[in-house]
């Protein structure tokens, strides 16, 4: 297999890859849609062409679902054990 038939398999793969997350994450905000195409296993290029965003939009959307719920007490200071 030649360069020029290996990029023409990979931009198959990758129409297929945007064909296949569509129905997911139709409907949902990015900030749902990002994590879980990351889960899926798809890198942030991938994610920013599928969402039609920039890639810093992925960037925070991905950030912060993995920070998780923000705590407004903050970490507990108490005894030692």
């Amino acid at each position: 297999m030649d360069d020029r038939q290996f990029q023409s398999l990979d931009a198959k793969v990758d129409a297929l890859i945007r064909l296949l997350a569509a129905p997911l994450i139709q409907g949902k905000p990015i900030a749902e849609s990002a994590p879980l195409l990351s889960q899926l296993g798809l890198d942030n290029n991938q994610i920013t062409a599928i969402c039609n965003t920039t890639p810093n939009v992925i960037r925070t959307a991905l950030s912060r679902a993995g920070k998780g719920p923000i705590s407004r007490r903050g970490p507990r200071r108490g005894k030692k054990e």
